[in-house]
Formats: structure tokens, sequence, C-alpha cells
């Protein structure tokens, strides 16, 4: 036997006891094939319910997804318009908030101009104070001054009121002497038989008591005037009046006959004695029926 032969003998060999192993293993599987098939049945179902469930599970998270896609698709759909409304509402509101921005920077230089004019009428209140309580102290003075004066004035009145009465007195003194001394210049029994509406001692006052003044003088006869009482009040021709000055100082000027009588006023002549002398009469000058009064 060739070396090929041996070769061929011990491969025989090595495939017989190879044989023999594979059937021996095939044996001892098959002699358990049927509890491995049964765990493997039992495996598989486990495995199908596994599915089943895991399938039941897709398709119940499928249809979630499908039901949170279009929730989504709806929030984006109402979050678009919610961001429209949201940016209108955000451009309204800032549109308000510059329009506030501007009043309150209005009223800001408002209350700035409010405030220097309240500081400026406050200047001028403590300045109108101050001049006031300077106007109350001189109208205090005034007010002084002129009670005094008032009181002065009244005592001035009081002694011109009795200076009158003096000076009236006087005056009628005065007249009496003269109508004495016209007398004893004409000598007893003269006064009656020689007496004319000539005669400046002549008296022939109006019968009620009448009071006026002298309105004009006649500037070519000095001696003849116009005074502001006539007939209306019983001023009649040939009537006297008796003429004195109480101011600067009582003084009894002489006698005027009426020439003429009209209503609110008559023209008189002045009838000088030789005692009243050549004092010119003046515009204002008092005439009366009688000096003294009524």
């Amino acid at each position: 036997m060739n070396t090929v032969g041996k070769i061929l003998v011990v491969l025989n060999l090595l495939f017989a006891l190879l044989t023999g192993g594979f059937l021996v293993m095939d044996y001892a599987s098959r002699s358990n094939w049927r509890e491995e098939a049964e765990h493997r049945k039992r495996v598989a179902e486990v495995a199908v319910a596994r599915a089943n469930a895991s399938n039941q599970m897709v398709k119940t998270l499928l249809t979630d997804k499908k039901k949170l896609s279009d929730q989504l698709d709806q929030y984006m759909i109402n979050a678009g318009s919610d961001k429209s409304d949201a940016a209108v509402m955000l451009n309204g509101l800032r549109k308000q908030l510059n329009d506030q921005t501007e009043v309150a920077k209005l009223e800001i230089l408002n209350r700035e101009k409010a405030v220097k004019e309240s500081e400026r009428l406050q200047k001028e209140v403590a300045l109108l104070t101050k001049v006031v309580r300077q106007r109350e102290g001189e109208i205090l003075d005034a007010q002084t001054e002129a009670t005094k004066y008032r009181q002065e004035a009244v005592t001035k009145e009081q002694e011109a009121k009795v200076a009158r009465l003096r000076a009236e007195q006087l005056l009628r003194q005065l007249q009496q002497k003269e109508i004495e001394l016209a007398k004893a210049l004409v000598g007893p029994g003269g006064v009656g038989s020689t007496a004319s509406v000539r005669d400046p001692n002549y008296e022939n006052p109006p019968p009620a008591y009448v009071k006026g003044k002298i309105a004009k003088i006649d500037p070519k006869d000095r001696g003849l005037v116009q005074i502001t009482v006539g007939s209306d009040v019983g001023v009649k021709e040939d009537h006297t009046l008796e003429v004195y000055r109480l101011r600067p100082r009582p003084e009894y000027l002489g006698r005027l006959r009426v020439v003429e009588s009209r209503p609110h006023e008559a023209v008189g002549r002045l009838m000088r004695s030789t005692t009243t002398g050549q004092v010119p009469l003046q515009e204002g000058d008092e005439v009366a029926s009688k000096i003294g009064g009524r």
C-alpha cells in the first residue's frame, strides 16, 4: 500500500469518525427537540403577543401622534392668529405708550411752568402784602390826620360861627351908630321932614327877610350892581338892602336902593354915607334886608 492509499485510509477513518460524531450529536439533539420546539412555540407565542401588543401600542402612538399633530397644527394656526392680534395689540400699546409719554412730557412742562408761575405769584403776593401793610399804615395815619383835621375843622367852624355872629353884631352896632350919627348931623326934627329915597340914610327894607349876594358890578358905574334876589321873594323898587362883607374881616359897606326888580334878580345902587368910607364893592359881597339874621 502506497502512501496515497494510506492517506486515503486515514481520511476515510477520519470521515467515519466525524460522521459518527455527527450522528451522535444529531441523536442527542433529536432527543430534546420536542421540548425545544414547545419552548420555542411558547417563545414565539410570547413574541407574537408582544408584537401584537407592540403593534397596538404603535397604532395607539400613531393615533396619539396624529392627534398631537393636529393639535399642534391648530395651535400653530391659533398661535399665528394670536401672534397677529398680539402684534396689533403691541403696536396699539406702543402707540398709547408714546402718546402717554408725550402727554407726560407736556404735563411736566406745564408743571414746571405752573411752579414758576406759582413762585412768581408768591413773590407778587408777598410784595402786595407788603404794599397793603404799608398802605394800611398810611391809611391809619391818614385817618388819624383826618380825625385831627376834622376836629380842627369843627373847632374852626365853631370859631367861624362865633366870629360871624360877632361880625354881624358889630355890623348892627356900626349901622346903628351910623344912623345915630346921621340923625345927629341932620339935627332934631330934620330926619322925618327931609328924608327921601335919595337920602343915604333912607331905610325901606322888604317886609320879609331876604338875603343874597352881589352877582355883577357895572364896570362903568361901580355903585350900580346886580343882586341875586328879586321880586319873587318880595324885593321891589325903592326897597333898601344892607351891604356887608365878612371876609377877610367884617365890614359894613353901605346900603343899596333897589332901582329895578325882576324875578330872581334886581338892580340896586349904593347910597354911601359920609361914615361908610369909600371901600369898593366886590362880587360876592353879602346883601340882606337887615344885618344879623331874620
